[in-house]
């Protein structure tokens, strides 16, 4: 057992989450710096598809979607080779909520297209 006390909690995880919470905050500084971080470790597929996610959501936020891609097609590629399209493929499909008013760029849309298959293969 953990010395903490959480069996699956051993401080790792804390860029991670720093990020996520910053994140929902609106914090988007804050979120890329401890986004940026969480993915300078070495984490599982899975938790490193959360964090591309998340670095994706960043992206729309600030209206870079060169961002939204790069991070978002990351994402996708691993949640394919790790079948953790569950999810990860929910991530993404909060992500793909976002998408809406940026569907007219094709790279968006297309970004859009593939995330629905993935949705669609769990």
């Amino acid at each position: 057992m953990n010395p903490s006390g959480w069996p699956r909690f051993d401080g790792s995880r804390l860029a991670e989450e720093r990020g996520g919470c910053y994140l929902s905050l609106g914090r988007s500084d804050l979120a890329g710096t401890a986004l940026t971080e969480a993915l300078g470790q070495t984490v599982s597929m899975r938790r490193q598809g959360s964090i591309l996610t998340d670095m994706a959501m960043l992206g729309v936020r600030r209206n870079d979607m060169d961002q939204v891609l790069q991070h978002a097609d990351q994402a996708i590629v691993l949640a394919g080779q790790t079948q953790s399209a569950g999810y990860v493929g929910r991530k993404l499909r909060s992500l793909q909520l976002h998408l809406t008013p940026f569907l007219k760029d094709a790279r968006v849309n297309d970004l859009n297209l593939r995330t629905t298959q993935l949705s669609g293969s769990v």
